[in-house]
C-alpha cells in the first residue's frame, strides 16, 4: 500500500489552548473579594493572573524572612484562591533598589546629565541601584538570591521579573532628549576595568559626553551594559532553578531601542529563560504591536507573552473595539499569551477584558478555518468586465466541471474608474451575482483587488496620491513603454503611496466587497513599493512623496536621504520602506477580518528580492490574518518548461522552498504553466511544498488561462487526493 500524506501538515502547530490569558493583580488589596473577582476573570476567560509579591518600595506581600513586608498573608490567600479555580498564578518581583539605596544612597544610578537617576521623578523605575554594581555587590547578590529563592518556594507557575531589572532612562519632553544611565563613577570604573578603554573626564557629564560622542566607545558601553543587565538576570534564573529547575522565568521588557537605553539584549535573555515577556502600552501603534512581539521571537525565545494596558484607551469613541484590536494584533504578531494591565476592580472594566480575551483567542483559532477551503485549494481565476452582460451562471457552472474549488475573480477593479469612480458599484453588483451562484456549487470566491498598482486611460485626479522616486520623478508609466500583457497602448501604469487617500478608499473597498458583495475574501494584488519599472525608471527607491516623506520623519527623526548610498539614512529608510508596506498590508487584513473574510496576498518578492520591492513576506510568517500567495516565475518561459535545465528546475524549486519557508500557514503559489508535460513537473515540485494549486498558463503572463481544461481536471483530481491521507492499490 501507498500512503499519500500532505507534506505541509508537518508546518503547522496546533497552538489552539496553548496560550495564556491573564491579568495583573485582579485583587490588589484587602477590600477586594478574592473569590467573586477571580470567579468573574475565569468566566470572562482569564486562565492566569499576575500576582505582586515584591512592590516597587521593595516590600514582600507574602511572608518574607529577607524583606520587610506589606500585608503578607495576602497575596498567599489569592495564590491559593486562583489555584483552587484552576488559574496559573505568576509572581509579579521587582528589584528590591529601594533596601539598597537606604543603607547606600550614593550607590543610586546617575543620568547623563549629571543629575540622580530619581531626579525628575521617584518612582520604581528611577530610583535604581545600576546593574553594573548591583551583579558585583555581595549584599546585593545576596538578597537577590535568597528573594528568588523564597518566591520559587510559594507553589507559582512563574515568577515575572518587572522592568527595574534594567537601566533607566528618562525623556525631557520640552528638549526633546533621552538621558540615559548610568554615568556613576563606579560604573564608569568597572567598564574600563573590563573594557580597557579609557573615558575622558572628571564628572559624569564629562563621561557620557566622551562615551557618547565616540562611536567605538559608545558601541562598547552599549554591548557591555547589556551584559551587566543580562548577569543580573543570570543570578535571578540561576536561584530559581536551585528550587525549582521547571519554574520559568519572565522578564518583563520595554519596546523602544531596548539594548542602547535599557541595556536589553533579547537574544542573551532569550538563553537564560525560554519566554520573553514584551510590554506594549495600547496607545502605539499596530505596527509597533507587530514589530515588539517579532523582536522578541526572531531573538531566540520559544514562548513570548506580550502585556496591554486597557486604561490607555478609556477616552477612545469605543473602547470595547479598541481593546478587542489589541488583543488581535498581539495575536496576529505571534505572541503566545496576553495579560491586562488595569489596575484594581471594576465591573466597567470586564466588557474590555473580555473582548481582548475573545480576539486573541478568535485569532489563535483562525488556522483550522483557513484550512477548510485552502488545503488542497483547487485555484482558478476568472475575469468579468463591469460593464458586460455575462451569463454568469454559466460560467460558475464551467469553473465548477472543471472540479475547481476557489475562484479568484476579477471584476477589472485595477482600472482607476472602476476602484475609485462609479464603476465601482457595478463592480459591487457583479461580485454579489457571482459569489452569490458560486457559493450555491459550493465554491469559495475572493476577489481580486489592486494594493499600490492602478491603470487608467484618463486624466488622473489625484497624481498627488502617487509614489516618488527619491530624486522626484512620479512612478507613472505609458502602457508601451512597458510591454506588460495586462497593459494596452494609451493607459497608464500607477503606483499609489500607500500613505495617501489611496489607502483608505482600499481599506473601505475590502469592507464592502466582503461584507456587501458576499465574497469569502480578498486577494490583494502585489503591496510593492518598486525601484525598477521601466529601462529609463530605475534606482528609484521610493517612496518620496509628500505622505511618505512626514511618515519617515516622524518615525526616525531625520530627513530622507537625496540617494541611494550606505549612508545611515538611507539603511533607516531601507528599514523603513519594508514597515510602511507592512503596516498597509495589516490595516488591510484588520479590515478583511472585520468583515469576517479572508486576506490573501500576492507577491513576486520571494522571487525578485524583498528589498527592491519593500515586501519581504517572511516578515509575516506568523500571521494568520495574511495567507501568502507568492508569484514565481516558471522554470522558462520561451523554452517550455519540460526543456528546462537541471539548474533552472533546481533554481525553480529552491524558490519553493524558501516560499514554504516564508509562512508558517498555507501559501498557494501562482506560477505559470505551458504544456500539461512541461506543467505536470511543475505540479508536482509545487504538491510537495504547497497548499493548494492555482493552474494557468505562461502563454500570455496573465492569470486567467490554462494550460488545458483536460490537464486542469486532471491536476485537481490528484489534489482532491491531498486533503487527507489516502490508500492506494499501487504496488
Amino acid at each position: 500500500m501507498i500512503s499519500i500524506t500532505v507534506p505541509y501538515t508537518l508546518g503547522y502547530r496546533d497552538i489552539r489552548h496553548d496560550y495564556e490569558l491573564g491579568v495583573y493583580d485582579p485583587c490588589p488589596n484587602q477590600s477586594c473579594d478574592i473569590t467573586y473577582e477571580l470567579t468573574k476573570i475565569r468566566e470572562i476567560g482569564a486562565n492566569a493572573i499576575l500576582v505582586t509579591l515584591v512592590d516597587g518600595d521593595g516590600r514582600a506581600l507574602y511572608p518574607s524572612k529577607v524583606l520587610p513586608t506589606r500585608n503578607p498573608d495576602w497575596a498567599i490567600r489569592v495564590i491559593a484562591a486562583a489555584k483552587a479555580l484552576g488559574l496559573k498564578v505568576y509572581g509579579w518581583v521587582n528589584i528590591p533598589h529601594r533596601i539598597w539605596l537606604r543603607a547606600h544612597p550614593d550607590w543610586i544610578a546617575i543620568l547623563s546629565n549629571g543629575k540622580p537617576a530619581n531626579f525628575y521623578s521617584d518612582d520604581y523605575f528611577q530610583a535604581i541601584v545600576p546593574p553594573a554594581r548591583v551583579v558585583r555587590e555581595p549584599e546585593c547578590i545576596s538578597l537577590l538570591q535568597k528573594v528568588f529563592k523564597e518566591v520559587a518556594s510559594l507553589g507559582l507557575d512563574g515568577i515575572d521579573v518587572n522592568d527595574n531589572f534594567q537601566f533607566s532612562d528618562w525623556y525631557i519632553e520640552e528638549k526633546d532628549i533621552t538621558l540615559t544611565t548610568s554615568y556613576d563613577e563606579y560604573t564608569v570604573r568597572m567598564f574600563e576595568g573590563d573594557t580597557g578603554i579609557r573615558v575622558s573626564g572628571r564628572t559624569p557629564e564629562e563621561w557620557a559626553s566622551f562615551i557618547e560622542s565616540n562611536e567605538d566607545v559608545w558601541t562598547k558601553w552599549v554591548e557591555w551594559r547589556a551584559a551587566q543587565v543580562t548577569k543580573m538576570l543570570e543570578i535571578i534564573v540561576n536561584s530559581v532553578r536551585e528550587v525549582d529547575p521547571s519554574l520559568v522565568v519572565r522578564p518583563h521588557l520595554l519596546i523602544w531601542d531596548p539594548l542602547p537605553i535599557y541595556g536589553l539584549d533579547f537574544s542573551s535573555l532569550a538563553k537564560l529563560t525560554s519566554t520573553l515577556y514584551v510590554m506594549v502600552p495600547a496607545d502605539e501603534s499596530r505596527l509597533m504591536h507587530f514589530n515588539a512581539v517579532r523582536m522578541a521571537r526572531v531573538s531566540g525565545a520559544e514562548k513570548v507573552i506580550a502585556s496591554t494596558y486597557l486604561n490607555d484607551l478609556v477616552d477612545e469613541e469605543d473602547p470595547v473595539r479598541e481593546a478587542g484590536r489589541r488583543g488581535r494584533w498581539l495575536a496576529a504578531a505571534g505572541a503566545d499569551g496576553i495579560f491586562i494591565y488595569w489596575w484594581g476592580v471594576g465591573s466597567e472594566r470586564y466588557e474590555m477584558i473580555k473582548k481582548v480575551f475573545e480576539e486573541f483567542k478568535r485569532v489563535k483559532e483562525l488556522d483550522p478555518i483557513h484550512l477548510r477551503w485552502l488545503r488542497g485549494a483547487k485555484v482558478v481565476s476568472v475575469y468579468i468586465n463591469p460593464y458586460s452582460r455575462p451569463n454568469i451562471e454559466e460560467i460558475v457552472d464551467e469553473v465548477y466541471s472543471q472540479s475547481t474549488s476557489l475562484i479568484e475573480l476579477d471584476v477589472g477593479l485595477s482600472d482607476y474608474e472602476n476602484l475609485y469612480g462609479e464603476g465601482f458599484s457595478r463592480a459591487l453588483n457583479l461580485v454579489k451575482s457571482f459569489t452569490s451562484i458560486a457559493h450555491s456549487r459550493g465554491l469559495s470566491v475572493v476577489v481580486y483587488l489592486p494594493a499600490l498598482e492602478v491603470i487608467s486611460s484618463k486624466r488622473l485626479l489625484h497624481e498627488e496620491w502617487l509614489q516618488k522616486s527619491l530624486d522626484g520623478r512620479v512612478l507613472k508609466v505609458k502602457g508601451e513603454k512597458l510591454d506588460l500583457p495586462w497593459l494596452s497602448p494609451g493607459e497608464t501604469d500607477l503606483w499609489l503611496s500607500p500613505l495617501s487617500p489611496h489607502r483608505d478608499i482600499i481599506v473601505a473597498r475590502v469592507g464592502e466587497i466582503i461584507s456587501k458583495g458576499g465574497a469569502d475574501g480578498i486577494w490583494l494584488d502585489v503591496p510593492h513599493i518598486p525601484s525598477y519599472l521601466a529601462e529609463d525608471m530605475y534606482d528609484l527607491w521610493p517612496d518620496a512623496s509628500q505622505w511618505r516623506v512626514a511618515s519617515f520623519r516622524n518615525s526616525y527623526y531625520m530627513d530622507p536621504p537625496s540617494s541611494p548610498d550606505n549612508s545611515l539614512e538611507f539603511r533607516a529608510w531601507l528599514r523603513w520602506r519594508h514597515e510602511a508596506v507592512l503596516d498597509f498590508i495589516m490595516e488591510i487584513a484588520d479590515a478583511v477580518y472585520e468583515a469576517d473574510g479572508i486576506l490573501m496576498v500576492e507577491s513576486s518578492a520571494c522571487d525578485h528580492g524583498g528589498t527592491e520591492l519593500a515586501y519581504d513576506p517572511t516578515l509575516l510568517r506568523g500571521n494568520p490574518l495574511v495567507i501568502q500567495v507568492p508569484e514565481i516565475a516558471p522554470p522558462s518561459w520561451k523554452r517550455g518548461l519540460y526543456s528546462a535545465s537541471f539548474e533552472e528546475w533546481a533554481g525553480f524549486y529552491a524558490i519553493l522552498k524558501h516560499v514554504r519557508g516564508s509562512s508558517s500557514g498555507p501559501i498557494v503559489p501562482l506560477t505559470y504553466g505551458f504544456k500539461p508535460i512541461d506543467s505536470s513537473k511543475q505540479l508536482g515540485l509545487i504538491l510537495a511544498i504547497a497548499d493548494g494549486f492555482f493552474e494557468t498558463n505562461s502563454e500570455n503572463g496573465l492569470m486567467t488561462g490554462a494550460v488545458s481544461l483536460e490537464f486542469r481536471r486532471k491536476a485537481f483530481d490528484i489534489i482532491s487526493m491531498l486533503p487527507s491521507e489516502k490508500n492506494s492499490r499501487a504496488r
